[in-house]
């Protein structure tokens, strides 16, 4: 499913351990006045740190962010070398390697997280030190060996979390655990973490869970207990809805809840929350998600009988948005039309579509079981019969 949230966003939101929480939620103008202000260099410190840090990790980032952000880094870097403040330095280091992760240089931004790392085992900061392993595991993909370097990476700052009490990290890393194990479908494992993360959250009063429960919803959906992920999906919304989130992360909830809906039957509930997260991909531009949701919207109301409202749906979906390499969702994309036309007895639209979705199909374009059953309905609606016979 969608990752519809930065991963940098979701780890480090929180902030770097000891960089001081509340500095996250002074706003860039006023961090820039305390940086102004400070006359001693370990309040600078702290201030450039805080703000380096909101550049590089703000949504939709771009070079100019990522310039300020840097020379902001450098500064730390100079103050913390000059203070002979390795802590600081280390934590500069961290803002570092996100900086060229972001500028797309990830080898060396795994460099200075290792390096990062040694200063914090030989200052024994294992707070600091689980900060470095999480974006050391960040270089790693989402499959493969790479994933299981990753957990393991994970693994190590969760425990570390867990030696200082730092009860929050420990519960949002638990939580982006188990989304990598629900990737290689570790799902009893995934759910455990899930549960641990929602039992500290619970404990310490922390409100924005509404991802852990979208995450549940999403392991028990894959495993078949769709009565249990609806409850938990419908939880994840009142908690977002309830914080007045309008994120990307609502969108992914709303289409979760959307598709339990539609595998229940319950065509008319999956329509309602898919056009909230329809709502929510486009304010965003989300082209591939508005590609899926769009696509799924005009499932439900076909198996409603709706058809002129499946074909506005996928009207309103701009053709340009599907890739020409992704072959198989054009010819799915055709497909819904093919078979919408054929409902609404406008078979001359029906063509177009039809013959679109042929020359793809004959070019051995994914998406051939769609494909199959548009061959035979068109034909037949066409009363070409003998041309189905072979599909």
């Amino acid at each position: 499913m969608l990752k519809i949230i930065s991963l940098f966003c979701v780890l480090f939101l929180s902030g770097l351990s000891g960089a001081g929480r509340n500095l996250a939620k002074i706003p860039s103008g006023g961090l820039l006045q305390h940086i102004q202000q400070s006359k001693a260099d370990t309040g600078r410190i702290k201030f450039l740190l805080a703000l380096s840090k909101q550049l590089i990790l703000k949504s939709g980032a771009g070079k100019p962010q990522i310039d300020s952000a840097y020379a902001l880094e450098k500064q730390t870097e100079q103050l913390s070398i000059k203070a002979n403040d390795l802590k600081n330095l280390g934590k500069s280091m961290l803002i570092a390697a996100l900086i060229e992760n972001k500028k797309g240089d990830k080898k060396n931004g795994l460099l200075l997280s290792q390096k990062a790392l040694s200063l914090f085992i030989q200052l024994k900061d294992p707070g600091d030190e689980a900060e470095a392993y999480i974006i050391i595991g960040q270089h790693y993909g989402d499959s493969g060996k790479d994933v299981l370097l990753k957990i393991a990476f994970y693994k190590k700052a969760i425990q570390l979390f867990e030696e200082v009490g730092a009860k929050e990290r420990q519960a949002t890393t638990l939580t982006d655990l188990a989304d990598f194990q629900q990737e290689i479908f570790q799902f009893n494992d995934s759910n455990n973490n899930l549960y641990e993360a929602l039992s500290i959250y619970q404990a310490i009063g922390y409100k924005p869970i509404q991802n852990v429960y979208d995450l549940l919803g999403s392991n028990l959906a894959q495993t078949g207990d769709l009565a249990n992920s609806l409850k938990y999906e419908l939880s994840a919304i009142k908690t977002g809805e309830g914080l007045k989130d309008t994120t990307l992360q609502m969108c992914t909830i709303y289409f979760r809840t959307a598709s339990t809906y539609h595998n229940l039957r319950k065509e008319e509930q999956s329509i309602f929350y898919g056009l909230k997260a329809l709502k929510i991909a486009r304010r965003f531009n989300d082209q591939q998600s508005v590609i899926i949701i769009s696509q799924g919207l005009g499932v439900c109301y076909y198996m409603l009988y709706k058809y002129n409202d499946a074909l506005a749906i996928l009207k309103q979906l701009p053709e340009k948005y599907i890739s020409e390499k992704d072959t198989g969702t054009r010819v799915d994309y055709y497909c819904q039309f093919v078979f919408n036309y054929i409902k609404i007895n406008e078979l001359g639209l029906a063509k177009l579509y039809f013959d679109r979705m042929n020359v793809l199909s004959k070019a051995g374009a994914a998406g051939r079981g769609e494909a199959l059953i548009a061959f035979i309905k068109y034909y037949a609606a066409t009363n070409q019969y003998q041309l189905s016979y072979p599909y």
